[in-house]
């Protein structure tokens, strides 16, 4: 067995989303234990994380109202002094910042930064400072896309590794498709015989919700057999809700608001329609794809990794409502399309974005940097 070697994720998010899971799924890996790896949290204290994962490792609470205060960080130190800690890796942004604060009283430590979206970081000097600084050893990029996106900013290629985001695939192997979606239309009070399109994400300008809803008023003038299930939270929720009834869409599209059980409701669907404006990643598809859905998403980010068009889901350019309806439309009026192209995706995403292969290429990661 290797060397004990204990590491400190941090993260600042109140709420649960892709991210979040990503930890979730590392700490909790029973790979863990082949590396002698321990695993320990920078959470705020009234966050998702601290919720779900307080019986998973040890925490270390911040104070939910100002987690980047200086008093956050002395006491943070404390933590890692107390608990050996080796390697930091900075989940996000502003935990990017608190990281380096942290590595300035602590230089020994090994930095590794987490990049989870494809946008390029601001082009200031603070910025510059911040993403380029030396302090840095190691950056983990979830998807080719943001790869390159850090290259072409002008960080130091030999520090940035990419190491693509997984979800895990055994919540589903016990849902059969065919009787959620039965369930899925009772409770709703749907005709079985529709084709059932959505998704679940945070109504926010990132997921392209405007784009799938002007994409629905296309296929409801052509009178195609769909309905749209919509679940998740978020600012642009009354928006969303406006725009459907201003476009007449009440009776084609359900909103769920959050639910907890996101396996069970894709499992439901036919098709994941999923028109982001930008994504790091979209693990959603990855869960869409393992709970029998077909894909139709946007070109953008990390998505055309998983996705090859026309192969394995379709991709529309974003923002373009009346191609990504046309894809629908391709699949509304096509079962055996929609099987064929799932099949394919599932048979391509197991063998390139296993939860074993995200693991394990952090894990190679933190290795890599303690042996440089």
């Amino acid at each position: 067995m290797k060397s004990s070697l204990s590491i400190l994720h941090l993260n600042t998010e109140k709420t649960w989303r892709g991210g979040e899971n990503q930890i979730k799924n590392l700490v909790s890996s029973p790979i863990n234990e082949q590396y002698n790896l321990q695993h320990h949290l920078a959470v705020r204290a009234d966050g998702e994380l601290q919720q779900r994962l307080q019986d998973k490792c040890s925490l270390f609470s911040m104070n939910s109202s100002t987690p980047l205060m200086p008093y956050n960080l002395l006491k943070m130190v404390q933590f890692i002094k107390e608990h050996n800690i080796s390697i930091i890796d900075a989940h996000s942004s502003k935990t990017h910042a608190m990281a380096l604060g942290v590595k300035a009283m602590l230089p020994q430590l090994k930095l590794v930064v987490h990049r989870r979206v494809d946008y390029k970081p601001k082009n200031n000097p603070m910025s510059r400072y911040k993403y380029c600084s030396p302090h840095i050893d190691a950056y983990v990029a979830i998807s080719d896309k943001i790869a390159t996106i850090l290259d072409q900013y002008g960080i130091d290629k030999a520090k940035i590794r990419t190491v693509r985001s997984a979800v895990d695939e055994e919540p589903y192997k016990f849902l059969e498709a065919e009787k959620e979606k039965r369930d899925l239309c009772k409770q709703l009070n749907l005709d079985p015989s529709l084709c059932l399109l959505g998704n679940a994400s945070a109504f926010t300008h990132q997921k392209g919700h405007h784009t799938l809803i002007h994409s629905l008023r296309i296929l409801e003038q052509k009178k195609l057999p769909f309905h749209c299930i919509l679940a998740g939270n978020g600012f642009l929720l009354p928006e969303i809700k406006t725009l459907v009834g201003h476009l007449g869409l009440q009776h084609r599209v359900s909103f769920l608001g959050f639910i907890a059980d996101v396996p069970k409701l894709l499992s439901g669907l036919d098709i994941l329609a999923m028109p982001s404006n930008f994504e790091g990643l979209g693990t959603l598809i990855l869960e869409g794809i393992y709970a029998q859905c077909a894909i139709v998403a946007s070109r953008v980010g990390g998505i055309p990794e998983m996705i090859s068009h026309g192969k394995r889901g379709f991709l529309s350019e974003k923002g373009n409502s009346r191609e990504f309806a046309k894809f629908l439309e391709m699949m509304i009026l096509d079962a055996g399309l929609r099987k064929d192209t799932n099949v394919k995706a599932r048979a391509y995403v197991r063998k390139n974005f296993s939860l074993e292969q995200m693991v394990q290429g952090n894990i190679a990661v933190y290795r890599s940097i303690m042996d440089s």
